[in-house]
Parts: structure tokens; sequence; C-alpha cells
């Protein structure tokens, strides 16, 4: 029995010990000059993560980025093992960005070797930046995370289930919508922002550090956004559309339209909305969303695609800049009509844009998968020419469980 049990115990004979490898966090890919690819790796450096708090001194303290021209991924990381004293390995990989330049040319080139070597994991993170992804990862700093890359995925995690204005997509979620013609994938898109600093106002008459006088002008604060020590803003989502054998990045969705295809594709926890308040267009109130759940059913006449959309959704109004509330039943439900409206206005304009880019990001050619009996009959459909002439319908109901009224609002003394 145990030399039959000892035939299993063949050992570990691929094994790499792990003081001998150099752990890729952060992969930045952008289309090269010379050769094909620019592949930039943030590379962890544990023995600086002691004490589990970040370092002064920008993103790169507890890390060092080396980047590489190269015809693959795979002689990328061959290139920087040949400069770093461990073997370079992407086991451990959060996050990877496209550059804007290479993603919108074909950002499909990456996605063969997760597809085939067992070391790409296919749950790393994909994102898009604005600009080069080189630059991108060299510049950003990391203000409460010891590792850059775990500030990556918390803040796209953060904003996801938070906030509903960015998707959580996976390079399984990429490869899933690349290999299909029901949905089109979309990822975050990231650039770099500096905090707003507060101008010191200067003494009428007294001469300002940057010599322009005493006119009492402020003068406009220089634009850090991409010099070293800049964090990251998430700026919205990045749209792709499939081009015969390429997929490229097509355009672009801001924070409120990438809330609404969360909402329109049943995706969404949490978030706000702004509405203006009835009776008073000069007041604006923010509701912010407790629950929210959709239902898509979709109708085929004459080779015509109708999708309804069934929202239903709680809120509470947390904020408003109106000091003069009329406390009736009339009026709540008056605020409750403005932000049905608001909402459904939001969601009808997306799905224009969606439509007009050909870019199903939604989904919606699975739920229609389900008028047919056969692929061959789906093949026929070419639900893709159908989805820009798509017509949408919109049933949403709001329940504003609390509007933040007080029996006897402060009155300011």
């Amino acid at each position: 029995m145990l030399a039959f049990l000892a035939t299993y115990l063949s050992g570990c004979y691929g094994r790499h010990e792990l003081e001998q490898l150099s752990f890729v966090t952060i992969l930045g890919v952008d289309k090269g000059r010379e050769k094909q690819l620019l592949a930039t790796a943030s590379i962890a450096l544990p023995r600086k993560m002691q004490g589990g708090s970040p370092l002064e001194g920008g993103g790169t303290s507890t890390s060092f980025i080396i980047a590489v021209e190269c015809e693959s991924l795979l002689d990328g990381l061959g290139q920087m093992t040949t400069m770093t004293s461990r073997r370079v390995t992407t086991a451990h990989t959060q996050v990877v960005i496209l550059g804007e330049e290479l993603a919108r040319e074909d950002a499909g080139i990456i996605l063969d070797v997760f597809s085939r070597n067992l070391e790409f994991r296919q749950n790393t993170l994909v994102a898009v930046c604005k600009g080069s992804a080189s630059h991108f990862i060299r510049n950003f700093s990391v203000p409460e995370e010891s590792e850059p890359s775990d500030y990556l995925v918390k803040l796209i995690d953060s904003c996801k289930q938070e906030l509903g204005i960015c998707p959580f997509t996976s390079i399984y979620d990429f490869l899933v919508a690349y290999g299909t013609e029901q949905t089109e994938p979309w990822t975050p898109y990231l650039t770099l922002a500096s905090p707003v600093e507060p101008v010191a106002e200067q003494p009428e008459g007294a001469d300002s550090p940057d010599g322009s006088g005493g006119s009492g002008e402020k003068q406009p604060p220089a634009d850090t956004a991409d010099t070293p020590g800049s964090i990251i803003e998430l700026a919205g989502s990045a749209v792709f559309k499939k081009d015969g054998p390429r997929m490229k990045m097509i355009d672009t969705l801001d924070t409120r339209e990438t809330m609404a295809v969360n909402i329109m594709s049943g995706d969404f926890a949490r978030g706000f909305i702004d509405i203006i308040m009835p009776r008073n267009p000069e007041r604006r109130a923010t509701l912010v969303f407790q629950h929210c759940s959709v239902i898509r059913k979709t109708k085929i006449e004459d080779n015509q695609v109708s999708v309804t959309f069934r929202v239903r959704a709680t809120a509470s109004m947390e904020e408003t800049t109106s000091r003069e509330i009329e406390l009736t039943p009339g009026y709540h439900g008056e605020i409750v009509k403005q932000a049905e409206q608001t909402l459904e206005s939001l969601l009808n304009d997306v799905f224009i844009k969606l439509t007009a880019m050909e870019s199903d990001i939604l989904g919606l050619g699975r739920t229609v998968r389900g008028h047919f009996k056969t692929w061959p009959e789906l093949k026929q459909f070419d639900w893709p020419s159908k989805f820009k002439h798509t017509v949408a319908n919109y049933d949403v109901k709001i329940f504003v469980f609390t509007s933040g009224y007080a029996d006897s609002p402060p009155t300011p003394e």
C-alpha cells in the first residue's frame, strides 16, 4: 500500500522558492515604438512592506518599476528577468493597465497569453488609463496602502460597491465578452489627478509670490496632474467593440453614465443621484439609493427588438440646498416623481449613446438569445446589427422612505 501511494508523491518538479521570485503586482501594456509592445511592471519589495503602513516618497516606495519593449508579454518578462536578481513572475499580478493608444488599436493582443499560460491569472483585473500606462504607473502615489496594487484594487472595488460608478472587470470577463457576439467588454477608465489645494488670498496692495503685484486677482494653480505624487482618479469606464479579430476601445463614459449602465445591467448596489427640487429649480437635492433591482424584458416583432427596463429602487434624500421645505405628502410625491423622471432621462440618454456606439456592454444579447431555439437561428438573426436599432422603454418606481425632513428645521441665528 505504501509503495502504491508513493506513486502519487511525485513532488513539485517545477517549484520555485519565494526567495527566487520577483512578483509583478501591476502590469502596464502600451504600444511599443521599436517593437510591438512596451511592458511596464511594478515589482513588489516585500521587505519594505513590513509594518503594514505606507511609506513616504510616492507610490513606488514598496515596489520598483521596470519597463522593456518586447514582441510579446512572455518576451517582456524574460527581458525583465535578465535585469533582476530573481525570476519575474505574474502569478500574483492584481491589475493589468492598458494604455489608451493600445486599447484603441487592439486590446485583444494581450489576451492570448492569459488564456494559454497558467501563470497569468484570469481573475486579474483589467483597466484602461488615459495616456500611457508606463507613465501612469510611474507617477501615481499611494496615500493609504503599502502596496500600489492593493490601492488600485480597493479603489476600483469601493467605487463599484459604494458608488456604482465603474465596472469590476477581470481578464476572464474580458475574455468571455471577447469570445461571444451577445455582449461587449468594458473596463474602468483611470486618470491621474492632484487634489485641489486652497489658494491663500494676498492682502490688497501686497506683492504676491509670483510677482503679479497687488491686483487682488488669484492666479490659476499650475497643472500638476501628470507629475509624481499625483493620485488616481476613477474617471468612468472605457467601452470596447469587436472589429473583426480586434477588440478596440471606441469611447468612454463618465461616472454618471457608468452608473446608469450598471443599473440597466442589474449590477448596481449603492449610489446617489442629484435632482432639481420641485417648485424651486434653483435648488437641488441628493438622493442616496439603498436598494435597486432591475428586470429586463425583450420583445422581437418584425425583426425589431424592444426592451423594457423595470426598475424598482428605494432611496433617501440626505442633502438639499433648500431651506424652505413644504412638509406635505403632496410635495413629497412631487419629489418622488422628479427623482423618477431624472433617473429615467439618464437611463434613456445613456442607452441612446450605447446604441450609437453599437456596443452592447449591457449584455442584452444574452436576453435576446432566449428567443431562439437553435444557434443557427440566432446567428441568422445577427444581433450585433440589430442592437443599434433597439428601442428601450422604462418602468421606473422609486420609494423615498425618508426625505430628511425635520418637524423643527434649524433656523440660523
